[in-house]
């Protein structure tokens, strides 16, 4: 997990080809532009109701929203949970072919994303 604590941002970065029981998470951070998860394999035995996604991309820190733009998440399998993306602005988000394996896969949007081609996951819009 990478938490943004002072003037942190993720700009231009890549996580491939994780293997885990844990998550991915980038936790409020100060904008995300430029985001490439790919080909990730989260199995994770705590779901979204126990508070965090498999893969977990948070732009909102501090009580305050930040951008999210250029997050593509796609080639990855989840177990157990599923994925979430939040901030403000949204622009260019996608997340696309990612396969959840057994019962309770969601993807959580809080913010403007493209979703095509998700195997296995309930869609929750907030």
């Amino acid at each position: 997990m990478h938490k943004g604590h002072c003037n942190s941002a993720v700009v231009d970065s890549k996580l491939i080809n994780n293997r885990g029981n844990a998550y991915l998470s980038l936790y409020q951070t100060g904008g995300v532009d430029g985001l490439l998860i790919q080909g990730n394999t989260i199995r994770t035995d705590k779901g979204t109701s126990d508070g965090i996604a498999g893969i977990f991309v948070d732009a909102n820190r501090h009580g305050q929203q930040y951008p999210c733009r250029n997050v593509h998440i796609i080639d990855n399998i989840t177990a157990g949970s599923g994925i979430e993306i939040a901030g403000a602005p949204g622009e260019r988000n996608l997340i696309a072919h990612n396969r959840h394996e057994g019962a309770g896969g969601k993807i959580i949007k809080r913010t403007s994303t493209e979703l095509k081609d998700n195997i296995g996951y309930a869609v929750e819009v907030k």
